[in-house]
């Protein structure tokens, strides 16, 4: 197939070309050039929020499929819809699970909703969810990103997928420092005693490995089912952060030794006390069930490769901890529960 990616240098866009290449398919890209990409490939060098002044040249590669890896906004929906609808061209698009209402309330420190969620859940209850609450571009919003190709599809004009990606981890993670990057500092530096937070301990996310979550979206291209179609994507399995930090010890022949202690001891900030824990599962049983797709890497495989990458980009790990500190505020915790009791 003639696969038109747009962005595709990055985490895992770059990963889904590199898959792509790998399965034969012929792959042109659109970016911006800021980053470095393939210098083998094809690319229309141009910047996503101009793409209509694009179109002759994006029409122009005959693509079977578009991959859509930038699409954060409303006018990116309708400016993809505008350059392809009334062709054949089928378009993947990158979307993501803090769409989901519930994972607004986890930002507000708030807890309303069972567990797991699935694609039928309340999506955010307001649009440009994360205003006033991270850095995003202030447009950001995937819902309304996502109803203009659900409308589009329905008027027969576009054909389209929406996968909504987890907390997805491994080589090239630019968000390492917010996934398993203080774990891996822990190892790294040798370091025994793990200081956890009672709340810290038990966040609980839905993740995906980068090439089960590229390999994921790729196999629906022989899947005209999925046309249409939204799904969550992740693994099926979830685990705590300590979870996480003892199967990454274990791939290192490592031990942590954990310390429990309030978080606010940790955090310095006592609003901590009354919130709920931290988690979003997501039921991501859909997509498997309408295309049988099996991840290609284990969770095991995909621990050691992120660990191995870890080790050799220090620097995108994050603040190194501060692990005196840690141990000063433990051995002051357990003081005060002795003399306490």
């Amino acid at each position: 197939m003639k696969i038109l990616v747009i962005g595709g240098t990055k985490f895992i866009g770059k990963e889904m070309v590199r898959l792509l290449l790998a399965q034969g398919h012929d792959v042109v890209l659109f970016n911006r050039g800021s980053t470095e990409s393939n210098p083998t490939l094809p690319t229309i060098q141009g910047n996503a929020e101009e793409i209509l002044t694009y179109k002759n040249e994006l029409l122009a590669t005959k693509a079977d499929v578009v991959v859509h890896c930038i699409a954060y906004t409303e006018k990116h929906a309708r400016d993809c819809v505008e350059i392809f609808q009334d062709t054949s061209t089928h378009v993947i698009v990158l979307s993501s699970q803090d769409c989901y209402e519930v994972f607004r309330q986890l930002v507000l420190g708030k807890e309303t909703f069972d567990f797991p969620v699935n694609e039928t859940s309340p999506t955010s209850s307001v649009k440009y969810y994360w205003r006033g609450l991270h850095s995003h571009r202030e447009d950001y919003d995937k819902n309304l990103m996502t109803e203009v190709f659900v409308i589009a599809f329905e008027k027969k004009k576009l054909s389209s997928t929406v996968f909504r990606l987890p907390m997805v981890y491994g080589p090239g993670d630019p968000q390492y420092a917010y996934r398993h990057g203080n774990i891996i500092h822990r190892i790294i530096d040798q370091e025994k005693d793990f200081v956890l937070g009672q709340r810290e301990q038990n966040q609980i996310f839905t993740y995906g490995f980068i090439e089960n979550i590229a390999a994921a979206m790729i196999h629906s291209l022989d899947h005209p089912k999925t046309r249409g179609k939204i799904y969550n994507l992740g693994e099926t399995l979830v685990r705590s952060k300590r979870r996480w930090a003892e199967l990454y010890a274990q791939e290192a022949g490592w031990k942590f030794n954990f310390h429990i202690i309030p978080d606010e001891l940790l955090q310095k900030d006592s609003s901590t006390r009354n919130q709920p824990p931290q988690q979003l599962i997501t039921d991501c049983s859909l997509y498997k069930s309408d295309t049988g797709f099996v991840p290609p890497v284990t969770l095991e495989e995909g621990i050691k490769q992120t660990l191995a990458w870890g080790k050799e980009h220090i620097d995108v790990l994050g603040e190194k901890p501060n692990y005196k500190k840690e141990l000063e505020l433990k051995d002051c915790y357990l003081k005060w529960i002795n003399e306490w009791l």
